[in-house]
């Protein structure tokens, strides 16, 4: 884990604007769906060229969430964004 916070820490210290932002479980649920089945099933990385069938459902959902009105602000929270 310290790993990684220094691969994060080193990409936002280049000469560029990054905004970091927090998206919860319940805003990404395909994302939580697919680490939890990479932990069950012993799977490092994987990529897929389609939604496997255990995100499909979660797939369209949020694809209609993308495109509903909003009113509110969301659930994602802004961390900042940082210009070097």
């Amino acid at each position: 884990m310290a790993a990684l916070v220094g691969v994060i820490a080193s990409l936002i210290g280049r000469d560029w604007t990054v905004e970091v932002r927090h998206i919860t479980r319940d805003s990404n649920g395909v994302a939580d769906k697919l680490a939890k089945q990479g932990r069950v099933l012993g799977m490092a990385s994987k990529i897929f060229g389609v939604a496997p069938a255990v995100v499909v459902g979660l797939v369209e959902a949020e694809q209609r969430a993308a495109f509903a009105p909003s009113y509110a602000s969301g659930s994602a929270v802004d961390l900042g964004v940082y210009t070097r």
